[in-house]
Parts: C-alpha cells; sequence; structure tokens
C-alpha cells in the first residue's frame, strides 16, 4: 500500500531487528504501534510471534477504520475512483475505512489526500489485494483511533514508535488539516514508558534524546528522489528500556 513514511522496504528489517529484542528479553507479553500508518513493521511482527498481545493505533481515524474493517472481511470498492469522487472524499468530513484506502493508495507519494494521481489506477487492484492480504495475517490486532498516549496504560511491551521525523514535523490528520507534532511532549512520554517497556524509536539519525543512553542501529541509507534531486537519508532505530537487556548484539541483523 502507497503511504508516505510508510516501511515498505525497511518493514522487514526492522522487524527481524524487534524479534531479536523479543527473543533475548523475558517477560513480554505484547507488542504495540502507537503510529502504526499502513502496519509495514507490523505486518511482519504478527508471524511467529502468535503469544503476544498484538495493538495499534493512529491519530488518523479513517487508516484505523480500514485495518479494523478489512480483519472483519471488509473490502475497498474499486469501481468508481475518480477525481471528482476523490475530490468530495476529501472534503466531506467523515472518517471511512474507504477514506483511509483510497486518501493513501490515489495520491502523490502516498500523502493522505495530497492531489490525486490518474496514473496509479493501474496498481488499485494489486493495492487492494496486497491490504486485504495483510489484514488476514493481522486478525488479532486490535486496532484503536487516537494519539500515542492511549497506549500510556501498557506494561511488559515492545513499543516500536515512528513517529513525524523531527525535520519535518508536519503531518495531516484526518481532516487533511495540517498539524505540527510535539517531539518534546513525544520524547517525555517515551521515558515515562521505558521504565515498564522496551522502547523503539525510528528517527533520523543523529539526533539527541536527553536523559537516556539507547542502543541505536544505523538503517542502510535510502536515496530520494524528487524531480532532479537526489538526497541519501539515514534513519536509525533508537532502542532503550530500564529491563533492556543490553549485553545482547542486535546490530548484526541481516535480511537475506
Amino acid at each position: 500500500m502507497r503511504y508516505h513514511g510508510g516501511k515498505t522496504k525497511g518493514g522487514k528489517r526492522i522487524s527481524i531487528i524487534l524479534k531479536r529484542i523479543i527473543d533475548n528479553n523475558d517477560g513480554i507479553s505484547g507488542y504495540c504501534e502507537p503510529f502504526c500508518g499502513a502496519c509495514g513493521v507490523l505486518k511482519h511482527m504478527v508471524v511467529g510471534n502468535e503469544h503476544l498481545d498484538f495493538s495499534g493505533g493512529d491519530s488518523n481515524k479513517s487508516i484505523v477504520k480500514m485495518w479494523s474493517s478489512l480483519v472483519g472481511g471488509w473490502e475497498p470498492d474499486i469501481s468508481n475512483v475518480t477525481k471528482e469522487s476523490y475530490i468530495l472524499m476529501r472534503g466531506d468530513g467523515n472518517s471511512t475505512a474507504q477514506k483511509g484506502f483510497i486518501g493513501h493508495v490515489m495520491s502523490f507519494g502516498g500523502v493522505y489526500f495530497k492531489s490525486y494521481v490518474d496514473e496509479l489506477l493501474h496498481t488499485i487492484e494489486s493495492s487492494k489485494n496486497n491490504v486485504i492480504t495483510e489484514s488476514i495475517l493481522m486478525k488479532d490486532v486490535v486496532f484503536s483511533s487516537g494519539d500515542y498516549t492511549q497506549f500510556s496504560h501498557i506494561k511488559n511491551n515492545i513499543i516500536f514508535c515512528d513517529p513525524p521525523y523531527q525535520k519535518n514535523s508536519n503531518y495531516y490528520d484526518d481532516d487533511n488539516k495540517r498539524v505540527l507534532f510535539d517531539h518534546e511532549s513525544f520524547w517525555v512520554w517515551c521515558k515515562n514508558m521505558k521504565k515498564d517497556n522496551i522502547i523503539v524509536v525510528n528517527e533520523m539519525s543523529g539526533i539527541k534524546i536527553d536523559g537516556c543512553n539507547p542502543i541505536i542501529i544505523e538503517l542502510p541509507a535510502r536515496n530520494i528522489s524528487y524531480r532532479k534531486n537526489t538526497n541519501k537519508e539515514t534513519e536509525s532505530l533508537y532502542i532503550y528500556g530500564d529491563k533492556l537487556h543490553r549485553d545482547c548484539v542486535y546490530t548484526d541483523v541481516r535480511v537475506p
């Protein structure tokens, strides 16, 4: 599924690192993604970890309704995906499963209702089949809409966070309004949650986290091309928790 900032390509490698953490730390009973989005990591985590409780959340109500509905047997309607219907859906003020699907897969760069791209029509059936297949894997995931603080009560979880990057703090809510993400409050929340959980945050490399000493795993650079410009951006996983087994090597993971 097209999704801006999704982990379509890197999700498998990240999941292998997370599974290594699970294997080397006792007492983990759940896995949580407060910024689940397109579930690029979550769809890999459910495989082989059936003993865990899984939860996923997102501030975009429509993307959460999409996954919850797919798990319940719903399928996206791709019979009338025109520019006119796209524009009407964008401004209707509703939160629906169909909106969560169309608003990403038919938009430029997978940015939620950024702009309609006719050329994507030939891929929409494939996108539909992909999300249906992925939802079958995630049949036991409990999805809920809201920001990351809705999970403040959980304990003994691995919490994988993929928030808006600090260098680009803006994102779009379900009403297609630009929202500024409060990074300072987010990191305070993470530091509180690390007392009873293991926190893994996907962020740009080189950021500083005050009061924490995370294990840092640098991910392979990815080429970001836009028109004539190509930039290599490097991301890292910042891993920390008061009960984290730090002697285990998490940095030697390779995806076949």
